[in-house]
């Protein structure tokens, strides 16, 4: 008898990931130290090999774009966090909540 525990693993790596974006914090001075090291733990822990934080402008009012990014190192990962760097993301008026990349900036062929 067999049985899928590929739930219970996702779960297990979940809580080593919350642990360890906890750990960054307890040791961070501050939260801007803190954020590009907890991208990077969340990358490695869950075995991505890239990530961005996005932020909205000032007040909210400016669209979201990639702050702090990791990515392991491979050009061509590295190439494209580059691109998604240029990237902004407007907000969808007709999907609240969702937001959509301007078509003229995505010519490198990378989807977001």
């Amino acid at each position: 008898m067999s049985r899928d525990i590929s739930e219970r693993k996702r779960a297990e790596q979940r809580e080593r990931m919350e642990h360890a974006v906890t750990r960054v914090l307890a040791e961070s001075e501050t939260l801007a130290d803190a954020i590009p090291k907890i991208v990077q733990t969340i990358c490695e822990t869950l075995n991505w090999d890239c990530g961005a934080r996005l932020e909205h402008g000032r007040g909210g009012k400016r669209p979201l774009a990639a702050f702090e990014t990791w990515t392991i190192p491979v050009k061509a990962f590295a190439d494209f966090i580059a691109e998604v760097r240029q990237l902004t993301f407007q907000p969808d008026p007709s999907r609240p909540g969702a937001a959509s990349v301007d078509e003229r900036h995505a010519s490198t062929g990378y989807r977001t």
